[in-house]
């Protein structure tokens, strides 16, 4: 797990430090990493759009097996594998790619903004966190003690986090190897660890209700839009598809992991959570116009039709050619 979270930590931690130092905001470098990411899947987003497209090309020929095999659903399944791999479309990954994606990214937010943050995002020596994370130990075990007393709570260690959670605890100054410099930038640090008057190192307790639930309650909110209009969408691309009972379910799957994780991360995984939810679900607006199934497949229609024909008049000079010669 330790090899796991170095190999994760590190590559995000350079990102967000990066985006630091640019911008001196812990959230505003997280918004930046957000756009990146986005950015990066871009390509698979329109992947999936025309995906989309083929699918909706491919419904008449798809319906026609349907109903051919309708009594014989072990061949149905073949010959529909059969005509979608002839089309070069991916029925079973058509969505699936950006959602795997995205889980080893929060990962990787998550090891380099709790597990890390002071090592890969502030450059601070390691010699030196060890010291920092001894210091605040003590109140750390007193917050796992208490958690422990107290069902619905999850204070235990959460890395180097820790020691921006209890740093009004312990005196900056009398911790070896923590220079003024240091001290004013972890300090620094741990200012914008608060989002109107919302502590980010906290994670909320599922059976205490209190000003953090705020958090997983817009994360649902903005999950359950996106879910809700991904169905939708499906819906009328694939009716068929739509009318499956696990399509319902699975619409409610990603919500409902999304606020399992609210629970269990500091609210400041959440909040990237909401960040790349709402860039996402914006994204989805501009590339539904953009590159609408209907659109692209246009698109399509017409570059088959060009290459057609330039294939028709290439084999018509080559005949006139080999009749001349």
């Amino acid at each position: 797990m330790q090899k796991l979270r170095e190999w994760l930590a590190v590559p995000f931690g350079l990102v967000i430090a990066a985006f630091y130092a640019i911008t001196d905001n812990y959230l505003l470098s997280l918004l930046l990493l957000v756009i990146l990411v986005k950015l990066i899947l871009l390509p698979s987003q329109i992947s999936m759009q025309k995906n989309q497209a083929k699918q909706l090309r491919l419904k008449p020929k798809a319906d026609r097996i349907r109903e051919k095999y309708a009594s014989n659903q072990q061949k149905m399944n073949q010959e529909l594998q059969n005509l979608y791999s002839q089309e070069g479309y991916g029925a079973a990954t058509a969505g699936c790619m950006p959602m795997l994606i995205q889980f080893p990214i929060m990962m990787g937010v998550y090891f380099a903004a709790n597990y890390s943050p002071l090592t890969n995002i502030l450059r601070i020596s390691k010699d030196v966190v060890e010291n920092l994370k001894t210091a605040v130990a003590p109140y750390v075990q007193t917050a796992t003690q208490a958690a422990s007393a107290k069902a619905g709570s999850t204070a235990a260690f959460q890395g180097e986090i820790d020691v921006i959670k209890y740093l009004d605890k312990i005196d900056l100054t009398s911790v070896d190897g923590v220079t003024t410099d240091i001290a004013n930038k972890i300090t620094h640090f741990a200012d914008n660890f608060h989002l109107f008057g919302i502590d980010l190192t906290v994670t909320p307790s599922f059976k205490s209700p209190d000003k953090y639930w705020i958090i997983p309650a817009i994360l649902l909110a903005i999950t359950l839009v996106q879910s809700v209009y991904m169905f939708m969408r499906q819906k009328k691309t694939n009716p068929e598809m739509a009318k499956n009972p696990t399509s319902g379910c699975m619409m409610f799957m990603s919500p409902a992991m999304m606020i399992w994780f609210a629970f269990i991360l500091p609210t400041n995984v959440s909040v990237y959570m909401i960040l790349s939810s709402l860039l996402s679900l914006f994204q989805m607006f501009i590339l539904n116009y953009t590159h609408s199934p209907n659109k692209v497949l246009s698109r399509l229609m017409v570059d088959e039709t060009i290459y057609r024909r330039s294939k028709e008049a290439s084999m018509k000079k080559l005949l006139e050619k080999a009749k001349n010669d």
